[in-house]
């Protein structure tokens, strides 16, 4: 009984980023609309925990709900308290995915180098010629 207790749970958890096998970017920007630290904070974690690019979290979830509050308060639909809190909650969840993406990018910046080593032998070939 308790490990099915678990696994329904884990399946709960599991459909919370999850719909139709994909990436469910409207709970995560639901979230940030809302202004929801909390569920924020937890469906980041999730994002991580089910191995979801956090990127991909980010800008097709986060920042379009973010961005969804800015729209409507430009249009004065909404007050600035709700604009303050979709930005607390938009922190929150950032605050979660960021190390993530810092650590991804420690492990891709040597190819950046080599990329910008090749592009000055480039130019400094064409400027010769």
């Amino acid at each position: 009984m308790f490990c099915e207790e678990i696994l329904t749970a884990s399946m709960l958890s599991h459909q919370k980023v999850y719909r139709n096998g994909k990436f469910d970017n409207r709970r995560i920007k639901k979230t940030v609309t809302e202004g929801d630290v909390e569920k924020t904070k937890e469906l980041a974690k999730k994002v991580l925990e089910t191995g979801i690019d956090p990127l991909k979290a980010i800008n097709e979830g986060m920042a379009k709900g973010a961005k969804d509050v800015g729209d409507r308060f430009s249009k004065g639909e909404v007050f600035l308290v709700e604009l303050v809190m979709a930005g607390g909650a938009m922190k929150a969840g950032m605050s979660i995915l960021l190390p993530k993406i810092r650590e991804a990018r420690k492990e891709r910046k040597t190819l950046g180098k080599v990329v910008i080593v090749l592009l000055k032998v480039i130019f400094i070939a064409l400027e010769r010629i």
